[in-house]
């Protein structure tokens, strides 16, 4: 796993849940506190941290990733994440239907940041279904709080299910309800004033 991964980890679980249970994890997954972010991280420190963290919170881990994804849009620590995601679309459609480049603007940013493969169908005017491909177990989840979050700043009522996870990857759904639900958060493709 790439180690921008483990630093937005250490963000996440620090500034939610506290330095005390990050620095808990990290001695029982055997990771050092301080996170190199241009180093590769074997998978099974990412897996140990993430299931420790379910663990001492008692929560299932798709809902600790899920927050994840959450935590990646909405911070104040994380704000070029947001700005990479809403380059996607003026507007929620037009952001989801770009899922399926997210990959090639990931690379453009950081070339050695692994992620699955996206694609996204149009199953109706205001209905989609996404396929996240095998290679990250857990991404879906992520990906999950991330839709749920910019569904919030696009001002859009939506609900985002996970339908089902096989040896092909996971399906997601989007149904939009309300395209004008709220005014959403501001957002310039020139960045701040």
């Amino acid at each position: 796993m790439h180690g921008l991964v483990h630093k937005g980890l250490e963000c996440f679980i620090t500034h939610s849940f506290g330095q005390a249970l990050w620095l808990s994890l990290c001695a029982s997954a055997g990771q050092y506190r301080e996170v190199d972010t241009l180093a590769i991280i074997d998978d099974k420190v990412t897996t140990a941290l993430l299931f420790g963290a379910a663990k001492e919170l008692d929560r299932p881990k798709k809902e600790i990733l899920e927050d994840f994804g959450i935590f990646l849009m909405t911070s104040e620590h994380t704000p070029g994440l947001r700005r990479l995601m809403r380059f996607g679309g003026i507007d929620y459609p037009e952001f989801l239907s770009s899922l399926d480049d997210l990959l090639g603007r990931i690379k453009l940013t950081v070339p050695t940041l692994e992620a699955p493969s996206i694609e996204v169908h149009e199953t109706s005017v205001d209905s989609y279904s996404i396929h996240v491909g095998p290679q990250m177990k857990g991404f879906a989840f992520v990906l999950m709080g991330v839709l749920i979050a910019l569904a919030d700043d696009y001002g859009v009522l939506a609900k985002i299910n996970h339908v089902e996870r096989n040896d092909e990857g996971d399906t997601l759904s989007v149904q939009i309800f309300d395209f004008g639900f709220d005014v959403g958060r501001g957002f310039s493709l020139v960045g701040a004033a």
